[in-house]
């Protein structure tokens, strides 16, 4: 017989196991042959790991080994119908990581529709309303709009409005009463574990209350809704529970939202030029510190005119191509730039400026970006933008590779104290007049100082008598003015300081004003401090994550021959890779093989017809592990 019909004669030898099922198992073929991993008894292949027929409920039983590649290296393919993930997420650019948090607010959305009860109302309800499009950061649970409407979140009309509040709040465990106030109507949601449950509804004019037990010390999903029918318009929501004596806001430190799926950078806004005045937050996808407002200021942010505002922006940026990149940042007027927590420009004043930033080395992946503009007068705009680099050169931070997440690096909190305070006159020169206006900062345990902002408004006689320090929780102090200026009036200071760094941020901070000498006094009118933090709270990024894929049917038994993946683990993280295989769709009962080379590891004895991988990532909760693709071959 020669070569060619010798193959020939296996290939119809082969083909005739297909024709021989009868419906339960496959008969032997000439010559009793069987595919690999079968034995032929008594005329039927017999597989031979499970001792048996190859039988089933009338499905076609494997045939000969299947061959090929599984891989996954798109959203679709890592979000094939079946796959699990626990604190992980698929991101759309197609690779598979731990979940991401906007740690201190909850998710805000509109709509411009309203609802007239809030026990009538749901949550399937408000969610189907149109919506505007734009997303904001709720930090405070106790807001009054007036007349006026919610800021940062797309609303132009005064009345007839929803505002959608989710994410997740810390609660120690125990039994809480929650207190909520809703001026014209709402509603409140927790979820303890067995799903959502109403907890409060409220009209006005009342204040309505509800239980809530919290079984365990942890994340609660919370989400509630407030619709404005005419009128003013507020939101007061309180809770009492373990730790919490009497019904309180809840702090922003003990408020987080996932924020992974979204994209843009958060934006701080402050209606005075150097983080001065009220704030309002909202999510920047369109022109994230890439915009020229020419002679006026931005809009949805309660900037009250167009000069003498400030703007913060704050996510992370994701680089794709590891190598040494310069940012250019062009302001009118101040400006300060961060990355990874360093401050890159420190140009906080009102003049305009165009720096480039040193060189930095940056890994592919997510990078913190925080980004201060401040405008004094005249004309504004703030627009970074990629000086040098190996992708990007010459364009601005594209939006689609930005989102709101706050790292740890640089993290702020704003206070103020807008209460008259009498600047007493010195009564003799021995003896000195002060006065301290005091603000408390609830910073995370554990959180360092990493600059401080001050502004400071106050009237007095004759300005050269005065000393202003500013004393931080530690009792250290610093000098702001030392007795300089030779006239009265109103004035209006600013500081930006660095010499309180690696303080506690957290506690009492005074600023004291001290007259030195007879014959003049004054009045403190406004303290704000906004104290810039690092290495503490809670984490933005999951420190533990998994993902399992959907079971892959090869279609035939087959061994594993190699695995291979593609994994960014910067410092801090990692990302194991799993592997297992199964005789049936079902998977639960076999055992994980874990795998150690992603460059291409070769597994022992993982065979069978049905596939599965999985991923346990773990993080410092500051740096982003992620897994870009995973290549499964299989075959006899």
């Amino acid at each position: 017989m020669s070569r060619f019909a010798a193959l020939l004669s296996l290939a119809l030898a082969a083909c005739s196991f297909h024709a021989d099922y009868d419906g339960t198992h496959y008969k032997c073929g000439a010559g009793d042959v069987c595919p690999d991993g079968f034995s032929c008894v008594a005329g039927a292949c017999v597989l031979a790991a499970e001792g048996g027929p190859d039988a089933g409920s009338g499905d076609p039983p494997d045939g000969a080994p299947a061959s090929g590649t599984w891989t996954s290296d798109s959203a679709q393919d890592f979000g094939a119908g079946g796959y699990v993930a626990n604190a992980s997420v698929i991101d759309p650019r197609g690779s598979i990581e731990p979940v991401a948090y906007y740690t201190g607010g909850l998710l805000e959305s509109a709509s411009p529709m309203s609802f007239s009860s809030g026990a009538g109302a749901d949550w399937a309800q408000v969610s189907a309303f149109p919506s505007t499009g734009a997303r904001s950061l709720a930090r405070n649970t106790d807001v009054g709009w007036g007349s006026g409407v919610p800021a940062g979140v797309g609303l132009t009309t005064s009345d007839n409005w929803t505002l959608r509040v989710e994410g997740e709040i810390w609660l120690d465990a125990g039994d809480w009463s929650f207190y909520a106030y809703f001026d014209d109507h709402g509603f409140l949601d927790l979820d303890g574990g067995g799903g959502w449950k109403r907890v409060v509804s409220a009209d006005f004019p009342n204040e309505a209350s509800g239980p809530f037990h919290a079984s365990a010390s942890g994340w609660y999903p919370i989400r509630w809704a407030v619709s404005d029918t005419g009128g003013n318009a507020s939101m007061r929501v309180r809770y009492q529970g373990p730790g919490v004596s009497q019904p309180s806001s809840i702090s922003h430190n003990k408020m987080r939202a996932r924020v992974d799926g979204l994209t843009g950078l958060a934006e701080f806004a402050f209606d005075g030029d150097r983080f001065d005045g009220d704030r309002a937050i909202t999510i920047d996808a369109v022109s994230p510190a890439n915009d020229d407002w020419a002679g006026g200021a931005p809009k949805d942010l309660e900037i009250t005119g167009t000069d003498d505002w400030s703007l913060r922006w704050v996510g992370q940026w994701r680089v794709e191509t590891a190598g040494t990149y310069a940012l250019r940042y062009s302001s009118d007027d101040g400006q300060r730039l961060w990355l990874d927590g360093t401050r890159l420009t420190n140009a906080w004043d009102q003049n305009s400026h165009e720096l480039v930033t040193a060189p930095v080395q940056l890994d592919a992946g997510w990078h913190d970006v925080v980004i201060d503009h401040s405008e004094t007068g005249g004309s504004a705009h703030a627009i970074v933008t990629i000086d040098s680099g190996p992708e990007g050169a010459g364009a601005a931070l594209p939006p689609d590779r930005l989102r709101p997440i706050e790292g740890r690096g640089e993290r702020h909190e704003h206070v103020a104290n807008h209460n008259d305070i009498a600047i007493p006159d010195a009564p003799s020169a021995s003896v000195d007049g002060i006065a301290d206006s005091t603000v408390g900062v609830g910073a995370p345990a554990g959180a360092i100082v990493h600059g401080v902002d001050v502004g400071i408004r106050y009237d007095h006689e004759w300005q050269g008598d005065l000393v202003i320090t500013l004393i931080a929780p530690s009792g250290k102090t610093v000098t702001l003015r030392d007795q300089t200026g030779n006239q009265g009036g109103s004035f209006r200071d600013h500081y930006y300081r660095t010499d309180l760094d690696g303080e506690a941020a957290s506690g009492t901070w005074t600023v004291r004003f001290t007259d030195i000498d007879p014959g003049a006094a004054g009045t403190i009118r406004d303290v704000e401090l906004t104290v810039h933090t690092q290495g503490a709270g809670d984490p933005p990024i999951a420190p533990t994550a998994h993902f399992e894929s959907a079971v892959r049917d090869l279609g035939a038994t087959a061994s594993v021959t190699r695995v291979a993946w593609d994994a960014r683990t910067p410092l801090g993280t990692t990302a194991i890779v799993s592997v297992r295989a199964c005789a049936s769709p079902d998977c639960a009962q076999s055992s994980w093989v874990l795998l150690g080379d992603p460059s291409g590891t070769v597994p022992s004895n993982v065979k069978g017809r049905y596939v599965q991988y999985a991923v346990d990532f773990t993080s410092d909760g500051d740096h982003v592990p992620s897994v870009e693709s995973i290549s499964i071959d299989y075959g006899p």
